[in-house]
């Protein structure tokens, strides 16, 4: 069944609002040198907000890797972001798997600082594209 306009709307703003805590919560796990769960978060908010931009164009995925893929193919692929994006969506997806699932491992602060600037970015601007009235 399709979403209403309305709906969709509202998911929309509740997955830029998720990406903007995720953020959020990078900055406060990194203030406590866990690096795994800054980059976990870091992960999530570009993850939400890549779903709210599919779903703004009404293209939507039941896995994270098919959001993903369909991004690069949508956005990436065609040029309407650079490729960078699709780098660092797939950068953070594979740290947040090795910090997440191996074992005896944790991200250092060399490893993840670097991306704090580039994720807040992506998010800021796809949310000033999609949403930009909030």
């Amino acid at each position: 069944m399709p979403i209403k306009d309305e709906d969709r709307r509202q998911i929309i703003k509740y997955r830029f609002e998720k990406a903007m805590e995720e953020l959020t919560e990078a900055r406060d796990n990194a203030r406590l040198e866990h690096w795994s769960l800054a980059v976990n978060r870091l992960y999530y908010a570009a993850f939400h907000t890549v779903s709210a931009v599919l779903l703004a164009h009404g293209i939507s995925s039941k896995s994270h890797s098919g959001a993903i893929m369909l991004f690069g193919k949508e956005f990436i692929s065609t040029g309407r972001l650079d490729e960078s994006a699709g780098r660092l969506l797939a950068r953070l997806s594979s740290m947040r798997n090795t910090g997440d699932y191996d074992d005896c491992f944790d991200w250092s602060a060399d490893d993840v600082q670097p991306l704090f600037e580039p994720t807040e970015k992506f998010v800021v601007l796809l949310k000033s594209i999609y949403f930009p009235q909030e």
